[in-house]
């Protein structure tokens, strides 16, 4: 569902393990600088062969939607077409979809989010899209209303 592996791509799958290594290895920065740790992380992936480079996407407030940004280590993959071949990285990517009081249906859906993502644009819209339904049911059924920043 939201973590399915995907054997076909090799590349994905090592490029997971060697993101997975990072995250351990330099967790210990997390706690202190979130910079740092993702400076660390994509030198590590770099060390291992990889194009990495960190990515930080900013948006201003506007039409409801609060003001925020986004962190993210990009890995393009050499070959002919560069927009197939770009993998996103996520070294938290669970920890961006708490919320306060889950209902038991977002916790069960939350349990299949990977702690580390790394896949493709197709496959984080997709992931993003499922968690996001799910997420406003379930401020709907506690009778909550959707805090503007998790509207779009």
């Amino acid at each position: 569902m939201l973590n399915e592996s995907n054997a076909s791509d090799s590349y994905k799958n090592l490029l997971l393990a060697h993101a997975s290594e990072a995250a351990d290895k330099f967790a210990f920065l997390n706690e202190r600088n979130s910079s740092t740790y993702m400076w660390n992380a994509m030198s590590f992936l770099r060390e291992k062969g990889h194009n990495a480079a960190i990515c930080m996407a900013q948006w201003d407030s506007s039409c409801g939607t609060a003001a925020g940004h986004y962190d993210f280590i990009n890995v393009v993959r050499s070959g002919q077409s560069r927009w197939h071949n770009r993998y996103f990285v996520d070294l938290n990517f669970m920890g961006q979809f708490e919320i306060p009081r889950p209902t038991s249906e977002y916790l069960e859906f939350l349990s299949y989010v990977p702690r580390i993502f790394v896949g493709r644009a197709v496959e984080l819209k997709h992931t993003i899209r499922i968690l996001s339904s799910v997420a406003n049911r379930g401020f709907r059924e506690k009778g909550l209303t959707v805090p503007p920043w998790r509207k779009k």
